[in-house]
């Protein structure tokens, strides 16, 4: 029997270890925590023009969001937004998970407040893997060496 892997699915994992689109939303619909790091605002660029929705964008008298317009999307709509089928808008990591920060954990993970960069901070980060950054693998390398 042949698993098939949604496009999401971070490619860093072997085929052992990911699992199915289904069975990673079943586990996780419920859990609380998994929806408010869903939640988490991350900074995107529109890639292509979105008609009568510029009451989005915060001081903007436009009734359409042009190219080039740069908002803070939750997670969940930036994914949707930013799939392989759709490439509507362009995320950029978050600070918390680009080098400096991932160089400051490699130094000394103890001392850093993790609430600081987002009560999430795990969640969220996990949730960035289904991105494709090329940074993916130092990421999730830097989530394991916090906890």
């Amino acid at each position: 029997m042949s698993e098939s892997f949604s496009a999401d699915t971070p490619s860093f994992l072997s085929a052992q270890q990911r699992p199915t689109a289904a069975v990673r939303r079943i586990d996780d619909y419920w859990d609380t925590d998994d929806i408010l790091s869903s939640d988490t605002k991350i900074l995107c660029r529109f890639e292509m023009p979105v008609y009568r929705l510029g009451f989005l964008a915060a001081g903007s008298s436009d009734e359409h969001i042009a190219v080039g317009v740069k908002m803070e999307l939750p997670q969940w709509m930036a994914r949707v937004l930013c799939s392989r089928r759709r490439q509507i808008v362009s995320v950029e990591l978050p600070k918390a998970y680009k080098d400096a920060y991932r160089d400051v954990i490699r130094a000394d993970a103890s001392v850093i407040n993790l609430h600081k960069l987002g009560p999430y901070y795990y969640g969220s980060g996990i949730k960035m893997l289904e991105f494709n950054f090329s940074e993916n693998e130092a990421i999730a390398k830097a989530l394991l060496t916090v906890s």
